[in-house]
């Protein structure tokens, strides 16, 4: 489970892909392994895959994480970038690049 169900929900104004990251702690509940996919419409009741994941979904800029994937535990709202904001497109979960990373 996740220690961020009671906040999230922010509004990013002017991310920049590339220039611009979201940090998480593996210590604050999320998991240091996950995955990352992108969708035109998503309502947080059910991921997309099998284990942890940030889901961003690209029609209302929403970036999720859900902490089980597909199981039985919603998405969680993380953040909804502003209509200037670059989409999130390259996640990687190191230091070496990408806008998501989460250390342990």
């Amino acid at each position: 489970t996740t220690s961020v169900s009671g906040e999230g929900g922010d509004t990013i104004y002017g991310f920049e892909s590339g220039v611009d990251k979201f940090y998480f702690s593996g210590n604050g509940g999320f998991n240091s392994t996950w995955t990352f996919g992108t969708v035109s419409s998503y309502n947080g009741s059910s991921g997309i895959g099998a284990g942890a994941e940030f889901i961003y979904d690209t029609s209302d800029k929403e970036l999720y994480y859900d902490a089980d994937g597909s199981g039985s535990g919603a998405g969680v709202l993380i953040a909804t970038l502003d209509a200037d904001s670059d989409p999130i497109s390259a996640v990687d979960s190191s230091t070496a690049g990408g806008d998501i990373a989460v250390y342990v």
